[in-house]
């Protein structure tokens, strides 16, 4: 079958016995009646035949889902159970047959399908074709069946070959597909995905091959009712589909979405790629060569199941038509090609290529690597190499901001890959100071930002910096919005407990042009990707604090982690049920909160039932005072928002009636003026719910929620731990200079996981920051200018100038160097040679001072910028509720095995609350063990008390 139509034909003209009368449907029209943007309705209508007489004719209509296009299938996640694979080889250690779309040969079984209808002898077709004969015309589906493009690309990789020709008559295209089926080739077994089988890949496709296994079921619920109400009904295909959207769909439709981290976890997520086993349809490696360049060879899943799950490079781009991919040419200029091309020509590899300086070296086996049709070769000359591997075709989104992957251990790359999207921006995060070339890339990518929808310029931002006005190149006015119901919101909360906020990145007077960026995440600074936080970081213990993966932090450096979040309140207010004490509880837009400051308060009025009145000899009603203020951990809180609506059934002679109408015009009065709408009101909600109300009140409040103890951060190597001491600045050890150390990082744990990047981040920074020094004073020797041409390789010569890089790359304190992934020329002897040159003996090894004693501590110690990343599990979200535990405001946790909400907290987490010093973090109040599991519960628990109050 080729269309649902077809199959819907077939499958629903019928017979079926009733009464020994035989019942009988004939489909005669199939049609699709209706579309939108979601689902198809199809239209079915049949004649029934009772005993071959004409009876009635019967109609019914189902829907199927509608995805948007083949393109954003394939950018989302690609599925090969849901198509017949390429080349699919069947049976245990000896293959017996394979597929080759729509071709399926097996010799053991003596049989060659075409498509799902017919099937024709092996051994006969292949005499003829074996011994040149043409086939006669009863075998004609064989002798004119040709391969296509994609099987033909397949074939050449699997056999390494460039001479396939596509009729399957062809004598030599005949054995090799026998070869294939027999596995008569290099490849034995299974055979792995291709970049083709993605090509091939689409769900109505997919759809169709699911319908056409489950036709038997659908007839089988036919059946019957044919037979007892004399009529075809929707109910039994319409389950099927829903089957198949339900079973495979929900993988495809991994779409982008600001629920995520941060913009670098949302577009790592739209697009991870899955393949599932066709057969059991479990998670199958995707590590085949033949994906060599489409998938990011880093970016893995994390956990037990490493190699399932990958993420597409940032080189590959799909469309309808074809997936390409980046190279460069042998001059480096960048183009990009089709996947045939580039599976198919000799391409350099990356060790051959030094991308700061564009040139090209041998290897350390002094000789060029280059891959051809997913196979790896050497030689001595670049005579034959066609093109120059791209960069980005050996990243995803995920690894593409890491500096110097190859120098790390494999492992912690792959957790630094994780970590980078679990990150979430901070108060103080930046753009990196060590940075890649791709931050900017990511910015300009991103699909999360709100950009205008035509050229203008900026000329005002309200207050609520949710919305742009925009002055049209004709004098039109145009509100772009970042909150507008249904299609974007500015605070989206995160599946993680913290939430990403769009800010304006454009300023009034601005000139904008059709798709400049109006609104971007706050994971995004000066038109880059910026959650790295840069902190003065000393390897070395500190009096016991740390345990393992503990960091001690200044308190300083603590509120640079600080996390925006905010709070919504709906206030509504029930006639009679109400009063409001004070108008200075109204706040408005702009007002500043701190912890202990009240946001609103009002009086709520309880009726007390009369009996219960009367049997404590109290008043009928009943006054709450209920006060609104910002959560436990938060700081530097801010009034965003306020929307003041009003009944319009409400009563205008009661005593809050013109309270509450003051409050809504001092409210709307800059969003009248922003809007240049004198009469402009906030509309009441409608509902039946909100009917019984007078006034409904909807404030937001912007604050900071704070880093606290036992709350996750890493530096961009992967050296992730938890907060275990939060010190005074006049604590924390300190420089001979006096310069204050921000993060205390354990050294030996570091040093055991090979994060490379860590040192090498230190000594970069210090040197930065000394050259900087240097080219302001404008006293550089020549062996610094030639450091300087060193770190700025990918600048021409004309660029390496003092103007030029002061005006181009300071960040703070500090000239932002670039490194790339997969750089190879910053060995730790040339960077330790060039901290020499500058004036930075020992390597970047210092004395330092303790805060406590202001004693010297002996032994040298490395100091240097290391830049963090605040993750996005955070304490106070771990614990949630358990029926099990209650918790202090001090900390939550979650113990046990067997938790019903919030997450468990691993050894590093309970060392750090043990360290802290707090007796009543955890408090047990069941008072019945009851069953085995609650025992547990209460055993582990009692254990962490004893440990504590000992």
């Amino acid at each position: 079958m080729r269309t649902i139509e077809e199959f819907v034909t077939a499958v629903y003209s019928l017979k079926a016995k009733a009464k020994k009368r035989e019942i009988e449907s004939k489909v005669t029209s199939v049609v699709l009646k209706h579309e939108d943007k979601t689902r198809q309705t199809y239209e079915v209508t049949g004649d029934i035949y009772e005993d071959g007489q004409y009876l009635k004719s019967s109609r019914f209509t189902f829907d199927v889902p509608k995805m948007e296009g083949v393109t954003e299938i394939k950018k989302m996640t690609i599925n090969i159970a849901l198509v017949r694979p390429v080349i699919k080889t069947y049976g245990g250690k000896q293959t017996v047959g394979a597929s080759f779309s729509g071709l399926y040969i097996n010799t053991k079984s003596n049989e060659v399908k075409v498509g799902n209808e017919h099937t024709f002898p092996y051994d006969v077709i292949n005499q003829y074709i074996m011994d040149g004969q043409s086939l006669p015309d009863e075998y004609k589906e064989v002798r004119d069946y040709e391969l296509s493009k994609p099987v033909v690309e397949k074939m050449k990789l699997i056999l390494d070959t460039d001479d396939i020709d596509p009729k399957v008559s062809n004598k030599k295209t005949w054995q090799q597909l026998v070869d294939i089926a027999t596995g008569n080739t290099d490849f034995k077994g299974e055979l792995p995905v291709t970049p083709q089988d993605l090509e091939l890949f689409d769900y109505r496709k997919g759809l169709i091959q699911h319908l056409e296994s489950d036709a038997n079921k659908i007839k089988e619920k036919s059946y019957p009712m044919l037979a007892i109400h004399k009529g075809i009904y929707a109910f039994p295909i319409q389950g099927s589909i829903k089957r198949f959207f339900l079973g495979n769909m929900t993988t495809l439709k991994m779409v982008q979405t600001t629920l995520d981290s941060n913009p670098l976890s949302m577009q790592s997520q739209k697009n991870k790629i899955v393949f599932l086993d066709s057969r059991t349809m479990e998670k199958m490696p995707v590590n085949s060569p033949f994906l060599d360049g489409l998938l990011d060879p880093v970016r893995t899943a994390e956990g037990a199941e490493v190699n399932l799950k990958n993420e597409l490079s940032l080189a590959s781009k799909f469309t309808d038509k074809e997936i390409s991919i980046l190279v460069y040419d042998k001059n480096f200029n960048e183009l990009r090609v089709s996947i045939d091309e580039y599976q198919n020509s000799p391409v350099l590899s990356f060790e051959n290529i030094d991308y700061k300086r564009k040139t090209t070296k041998l290897n350390a086996n002094g000789v060029y690597k280059y891959s051809l049709r997913s196979r790896y070769h050497t030689t001595k000359s670049l005579d034959g190499i066609k093109y120059y591997r791209h960069p980005a075709s050996l990243l995803s989104v995920s690894t593409s901001i890491m500096p110097m992957i190859n120098r790390n251990d494999s492992i912690r790359d792959l957790l630094a890959a994780h970590f980078n999207s679990q990150a979430i921006p901070t108060s103080a995060s930046q753009p990196s100071i060590i940075y890649t070339s791709f931050s900017k890339k990511l910015y300009e990518d991103t699909q999360t930002s709100v950009r205008a929808p035509e050229d203008g310029e900026v000329i005002a931002i309200n207050d609520s910096k949710d919305t742009v006005k925009i002055k049209t190149k004709d004098g039109r006015i145009q509100y772009v919005s970042c909150n507008e119901p249904g299609r974007v919101s500015k605070y989206n909360q995160t599946t993680n407990h913290t939430y990403n906020v769009y800010e304006p990145v454009v300023e009034v007077g601005q000139k904008v042009r059709t798709g400049t960026p109006v609104f971007a995440l706050n994971s995004f600074k000066n038109g880059e990707l910026a959650l790295a936080v840069p902190l003065i970081t000393a390897y070395s213990t500190l009096r016991g604090y740390e345990t393992d993966d503990g960091f001690v932090l200044s308190e300083s450096a603590v509120a640079k982690l600080n996390h925006k979040e905010v709070m919504k309140i709906d206030i509504k207010l029930e006639p009679e049920k109400y009063r409001i004490l004070d108008e200075s509880v109204l706040p408005t837009i702009g007002k500043e909160v701190e912890k202990d400051d009240i946001i609103f308060s009002y009086i709520k009025v309880h009726e007390v039932h009369n009996v219960i009145a009367k049997i404590f000899d109290m008043n009928r009603k009943v006054d709450e005072e209920v006060t609104y203020k910002l959560p436990e951990y938060a700081v530097n809180g801010k009034v965003v928002d306020v929307r003041v609506s009003i009944n319009p059934k409400a009563d205008s002679e009661s005593i809050y009636y013109q309270k509450m109408k003051d409050y809504q015009d001092k409210c709307l009065a800059e969003k009248r003026k922003f809007y240049d709408n004198p009469v402009y009101v906030e509309e009441f909600p409608r509902g039946r719910d909100n009917a019984i109300y007078d006034f409904i009140i909807h404030i937001e409040v912007e604050y900071y929620d704070r880093m606290k103890l036992t709350d996750k951060l890493t530096n961009r190597a992967s050296s992730k731990g938890v907060l275990v001491a939060i010190l005074p600045d006049d604590q924390m050890p300190r420089t001979l200079k006096g310069t204050v150390i921000e993060c205390v990082m354990p050294a030996l744990s570091m040093a055991s996981r090979k994060n490379y990047f860590s040192v090498m981040e230190c000594k970069l920074t210090k040197l930065s920051h000394r050259l900087k020094e240097l080219l302001e004073q404008n006293k550089l020797t020549n062996d610094q200018w030639n450091i300087l041409k060193t770190l700025y390789a990918e600048l021409p010569d004309d660029k390496i100038t003092r103007e030029y890089i002061l005006g181009h790359f300071v960040l703070g304190d500090y000239l932002r160097i670039q490194v790339d992934p997969f750089d190879t020329t910053l060995t730790p002897e040339l960077v330790d040679e060039m901290l020499a040159k500058v004036g930075i003996p020992n390597g970047g090894k210092e004395i330092l001072i303790d805060g406590v004693t202001g004693r010297k501590i002996r032994t040298p110690i490395l100091v240097g910028m290391n830049e963090f990343f605040r993750l996005h599990f955070v304490s106070q979200a771990k614990g949630a509720s358990n029926p099990i535990i209650t918790y202090t405001d001090k900390v939550v946790m979650g113990v046990g095995k067997h938790r019903y909400e919030g997450q468990k907290y691993g050894k590093q987490e309970v060392e750090a609350m043990l360290a802290s010093g707090a007796e009543d973090f955890a408090v047990d109040v069941t008072e019945d063990v009851g069953d085995r599991k609650n025992a547990q519960f209460r055993s582990a628990l009692t254990n962490l008390l004893m440990r504590i109050k000992n």
